[in-house]
């Protein structure tokens, strides 16, 4: 892994959306990679410490809601010299159902990624919760931080 909790920066305000996705895959491409799972999900990998976040987050939600426009782990990234892996959808009601996600996650396990990690933290709010509850399982041991999970908003299929 890079030392890059130091290197690690950022400028991400001000830009529309199209800027904003560019200059994110570039800085995840610099310190480590940005990835396209499927037509509608991305995962990007920032590798900087034996301490994993793996975060589902919207763009939408990410641009609205986070410090500096960034994914939630990149934070944590220049804070605590954590690594970070987001998954990011490009909708915001997004339960990361997609074949190719559970696929990225399948690849994953296959590569014993999370093998190189000493602590694993899923995290997810709403939608992206029910995500980090059933993608956790790639990674035995790791803790898992969700937030008002929902695994639908159909009420036809809660009862």
């Amino acid at each position: 892994m890079k030392d890059t909790a130091q290197a690690f920066t950022y400028d991400l305000g001000n830009l529309d959306r199209s800027a904003w996705m560019a200059r994110v895959d570039d800085v995840a491409e610099e310190f480590g990679y940005a990835e396209p799972v499927g037509p509608d999900h991305t995962a990007l990998l920032v590798d900087a410490g034996r301490t994993l976040l793996v975060s589902f987050e919207s763009v939408a939600g990410i641009r609205k809601h986070n410090d500096d426009a960034a994914p939630l782990g990149w934070g944590f990234v220049q804070s605590h010299g954590w690594s970070s892996l987001t998954v990011m959808a490009n909708a915001e009601l997004d339960w990361f159902r997609h074949p190719a996600v559970y696929g990225y996650f399948d690849r994953m396990i296959d590569d014993g990624f999370f093998d190189d990690f000493d602590q694993i933290l899923f995290y997810g709010a709403g939608t992206a919760a029910y995500a980090a509850a059933a993608f956790s399982v790639a990674a035995p041991e790791t803790r898992v931080l969700v937030i008002q999970p929902q695994a639908t908003l159909d009420p036809a299929r809660t009862r």
